[in-house]
């Protein structure tokens, strides 16, 4: 009788081990190839991150005392005149500004510029940019402020001149009106946010190119994010938290499977 009880035991015990391990290959099955949201690169300004996270062209201030050349282009608490005050809505303390450009040897074929380290959107899909954007209001025809990507992936790219790499406009802001948005920039800080999954390359920088005439016209910008949906088959590595969709459904499946093993014993 002992044998027999033994036997029925361990034959259960295989039942179940088989159950949990059905269970197991469900819940890898469903969990490949899927994707999930998250943050590739962010910029908010509130730490100094020049030349190093990003760099730029007739950075600086005009130092001498407040008047109409008070020109600018740097972070906002860099800013020794304090002429960007009139801002409202941003976030924390810092954000990107420029002022009067003309007077800091920018043009609008030569603008002042800001660009960043390269990003890498190879492993993600419904890649995005989001930011936050503002300016002084009464921007002349002249004025802009405008958004690219330059191409950065072929294995020459680095090699070449930056006039001769792939540029896509994102989006320009001549005279403060948006050319790819609907909306038209003043003194309070908006969020814009771009598509980037129609760029025919992988790895790219962003770059910032500004201009404006004299006159206290302002832009600035703040809150920059970067974000796909990351391919979990990729080299990048996922975590599921206990509250995620992905966990309920493995914990669902496991709970199916402990009933299955339950009923299989049962009926053994």
């Amino acid at each position: 009788m002992k044998n027999i009880k033994a036997s029925n035991i361990a034959e259960h015990s295989k039942r179940f081990c088989a159950a949990l391990g059905l269970v197991g290959a469900l819940i890898c099955a469903s969990m490949l190839n899927h994707a999930y949201a998250a943050v590739i690169i962010g910029e908010d300004f509130e730490n100094d991150g020049l030349n190093t996270a990003y760099f730029a062209v007739n950075a600086g201030s005009f130092d001498g005392p407040r008047t109409a050349r008070d020109w600018h282009w740097q972070r906002h608490s860099t800013n020794i005149t304090n002429n960007t005050n009139f801002y409202r809505g941003f976030q924390g303390q810092d954000f990107w500004t420029g002022i009067n450009l003309d007077e800091n040897g920018s043009s609008a074929a030569s603008p002042s510029t800001l660009s960043f380290n390269s990003v890498d959107i190879s492993h993600y899909q419904n890649a995005r940019l989001s930011m936050s954007v503002a300016s002084s209001g009464s921007l002349e025809s002249s004025d802009y402020l405008a958004i690219y990507a330059q191409d950065l992936s072929s294995s020459n790219a680095s090699a070449l001149p930056a006039t001769n790499q792939q540029r896509i406009l994102i989006d320009s802001f001549f005279g403060g009106i948006g050319l790819n948005n609907t909306i038209e920039l003043n003194a309070d800080f908006q969020t814009v946010s771009y598509d980037l999954s129609s760029l025919n390359f992988d790895v790219f920088s962003l770059h910032f190119d500004a201009f404006t005439n004299a006159s206290k016209e302002s832009i600035a910008f703040d809150d920059i994010v970067i974000s796909g949906d990351l391919i979990t088959d990729s080299k990048e590595s996922e975590v599921i938290t206990a509250s995620s969709p992905r966990a309920f459904s493995a914990m669902s499946l496991m709970a199916l499977a402990f009933v299955f093993a339950k009923r299989r014993i049962k009926l053994g």
